[in-house]
């Protein structure tokens, strides 16, 4: 299929898709979408009236469109909870008792706030008998003297609150982790009200002051391990993903340009069916369901037929750029106008609209999948009209038998 007609026919669709989203407006949608693609059909050439015009010239008479009927892909299973419920002899080997620590630190705080306030107020008292005139220079010595002090219960003050805080943070996190042996700094950080970064290094204290005793962060600092067990499973599953990026890495090295090519249009395709899939599982309705499964069925074909005949590649760069792209808008929006509370007359026509859009699409991508078994489709024939000449040279073809007889 020529580039300048695809370039062409997928700038104007393009276009009108993304002008109903940009004013909500999907009335005349479908109708604009297939009256351009018929325009295609008499006015672009010979390539495009194979691959559209059978199917349009029909709905242009009103024989309309007859679906398929695909069964909706089934939901995927819920994951199960892998999370290890911990007993409280494992509790008991995995964190620390914090009441000593939590008793240093009150009396830290008690101690720096009896030292803050004598300190000072005995060295403001010294201080201003001194500058009154009513206390000698030896005085002043005092003065700064008890303004040391009072330093020194600041220190120790602070530090209290810090170890009080931090312990009451790490029985916080404890409460949170629910018996499990990991958990996302992210999820603490929610927790606590915390920034991330600042947990990350409350995280590292209690680590290195043994209050997780078997605690660990992963390499990318963005998980709490609190278990032996589960930081080994986290390392070979660390190492597992590291050597299979490691050979991806050498394939892709070892890949022609035209090999790279293939593998990102595949990865494209890839990605746009993933979001078509997950746009079928959140929209609700069976109708709906199977015009997006059809679709998914055909795309998913167009796929695997281009990962099996690298050449169609040539073929499905318009695909990839224009209608996969404008068929995830188009779900999006419906998706968005689905979930509103109230679906008032104008969201039920858009999404009519959406609707007839997408059977309109799906005629599109079949006879794309058509198109590129085009070539196959040719060489077949190409081989029966071989094999029936060397059958008639070699009288081996029904006439030749009815002569014999």
């Amino acid at each position: 299929m020529r580039n300048q007609d695809w370039y062409d026919l997928g700038d104007k669709v393009q276009n009108l898709v993304q002008d109903a989203i940009n004013s909500k407006d999907f009335r005349q949608l479908n109708e604009n979408i297939t009256r351009t693609l018929d325009r295609a059909v008499r006015d672009g050439g010979e390539v495009l009236r194979n691959v559209f015009g059978q199917e349009f010239e029909e709905r242009s008479r009103g024989r309309g469109y007859t679906r398929r009927t695909v069964r909706r892909p089934a939901q995927p299973e819920q994951r199960r909870n892998a999370e290890t419920q911990l007993q409280p002899r494992m509790q008991r080997m995995l964190y620390s008792r914090t009441g000593g620590p939590k008793a240093q630190g009150i009396m830290e705080i008690m101690a720096g706030a009896v030292l803050l306030a004598f300190g000072g107020f005995t060295a403001l008292g010294i201080l201003v008998a001194f500058f009154s005139g009513l206390s000698a220079g030896s005085g002043l010595v005092v003065g700064v003297v008890m303004l040391l002090v009072a330093g020194a219960g600041g220190f120790v003050l602070s530090r209290g609150l810090r170890l009080n805080r931090m312990v009451n943070h790490f029985r916080w996190f404890c409460t949170r982790l629910r018996g499990r042996t990991y958990c996302e700094i992210q999820e603490l950080s929610r927790y606590v009200g915390k920034s991330e970064k600042e947990i990350r290094r409350e995280l590292c204290y209690m680590i290195s002051k043994g209050w997780f005793r078997q605690g660990h962060l992963d390499s990318s600092g963005t998980t709490l391990i609190t278990s032996n067990q589960t930081y080994e499973e986290y390392q070979k599953l660390q190492k597992q993903r590291e050597e299979l990026q490691r050979e991806q890495e050498a394939e892709k090295s070892s890949m022609t340009g035209s090999d790279q090519e293939v593998q990102e249009v595949l990865e494209r395709g890839t990605h746009y069916l993933r979001q078509i899939k997950e746009s079928n599982e959140a929209i609700p309705g069976e109708l709906i369901s199977e015009k997006i499964s059809h679709m998914e069925t055909v795309v998913q074909r167009i796929l695997l037929r281009a990962k099996e005949h690298p050449e169609v590649i040539k073929d499905l760069d318009k695909l990839m750029d224009y209608y996969l792209p404008t068929t995830v808008k188009l779900l999006d929006a419906y998706e968005e106008m689905v979930s509103q509370p109230v679906q008032g007359e104008n969201i039920r026509n858009s999404k009519k609209e959406i609707e007839d859009t997408l059977d309109t699409l799906n005629i599109a991508f079949e006879k794309i999948l058509d198109s590129i078994f085009q070539n196959e489709a040719w060489d077949i024939s190409s081989d029966i009209s071989v094999l029936h000449t060397i059958l008639a040279q070699e009288g081996l073809t029904r006439d030749d038998f009815q002569k014999m007889k």
